[in-house]
């Protein structure tokens, strides 16, 4: 087919027609949609990240609950262990990084004023 004729046939088709109503329509509903799911979600923000924060947790430690369980523990003594073996090294973290962390701030700000006027 030559080009001449291509052009003979694209011309007879005369102009493109657009999208139907029902398209549009359909456009228009899905993306006012989204918009309401995200503002839902904006809404209940708070909720959803604790939804999420709660969920990488539990994903993170089944690993060491299974292994509680393999070793004969029920699975809520196994989450209690879990838990207060995670709040003990949280206390002990913050027991070892704050006071030395305050004894530097401290010395920082009364050292300040020589470097500033060094």
């Amino acid at each position: 087919m030559s080009l001449k004729e291509r052009s003979r046939i694209v011309a007879s088709r005369g102009p493109r027609e657009g999208p139907s109503t029902a398209t549009i329509a359909r456009v228009i509903f899905t993306a006012l949609g989204i918009v309401a799911l995200l503002y839902a979600i904006y809404l209940v923000r708070s909720v959803v990240f604790l939804v999420i924060v709660s969920a990488f947790l539990a994903v993170g430690l089944d690993p060491a609950v299974r292994r509680l369980e393999d070793l004969g523990l029920r699975r809520g003594l196994a989450v209690t262990v879990l838990f207060v073996t995670g709040m003990i090294l949280l206390a002990g973290f913050v027991v070892a990084v704050v006071p030395p962390l305050v004894s530097q701030v401290t010395t920082f700000v009364t050292d300040l004023p020589d470097y500033v006027q060094e």
